[in-house]
């Protein structure tokens, strides 16, 4: 069986990706010429839905092994502390690129950047937690910020490029807490084999 704290921290990047897929849509229906309720309804309702889950994967994470080995546990700083690195490096990057953004006049050209510094982000995230996902997540999220860039260096209206940003990058969180549902249904099946068949 795998340690508890796996499917924990499944469930801890469960509640972001709910946080951030109503986050941004939110900004996406900013952008939109008609109502966007329904929108931010939709992510509402995924959002919930990925914080149930995530909550049923804690309580049941209680009854997975905690790590005990030297090995488990040196191998467990070790991705936290690259975790921590790599989610600081982009804080300071996509701050850093705000600021410098602002201070020339290309306000428009905020939220595309921010959206690629977090594409970037997702792919050294693949090596280190061992998962293929994130090179997809990653490469989709790049693209979408590419093609947002490419728009406003174009002069489209800042509405649409706030709308295409906004969905592109919320479709990709919502997937990506999808997945995490499947990831942490796998993991509980484990146990339940596990006690049918000690």
């Amino acid at each position: 069986l795998l340690p508890g704290i796996v499917l924990r921290s499944i469930a801890g990047g469960m509640i972001l990706m709910a946080l951030l897929t109503f986050g941004w849509t939110l900004l996406a229906t900013t952008g939109l010429y008609s109502d966007g309720v329904i929108w931010l309804a939709m992510a509402g309702i995924l959002a919930l839905f990925l914080i149930i889950c995530s909550v049923y994967f804690f309580i049941v994470s209680k009854h997975f092994p905690k790590l005990e080995s030297t090995e488990d546990k040196a191998e467990g700083k070790r991705m936290s502390k690259w975790y921590g690195i790599i989610f600081g490096g982009e804080g300071v990057l996509i701050g850093g690129a705000c600021a410098a953004l602002s201070l020339t006049g290309h306000l428009n050209y905020i939220i595309p950047t921010a959206v690629l510094i977090i594409g970037i982000h997702f792919l050294p995230m693949a090596p280190l937690f061992r998962r293929t996902v994130d090179y997809y997540i990653g490469t989709w999220t790049c693209l979408v910020a590419i093609t947002g860039l490419y728009l406003v260096f174009k002069g489209v209206d800042p509405g649409t490029i706030h709308a295409f940003t906004g969905f592109g990058a919320a479709f990709a969180t919502a997937a990506y807490g999808l997945y995490m549902i499947f990831a942490g249904n796998k993991i509980i099946r484990t146990l339940k084999t596990f006690i049918e068949n000690p």
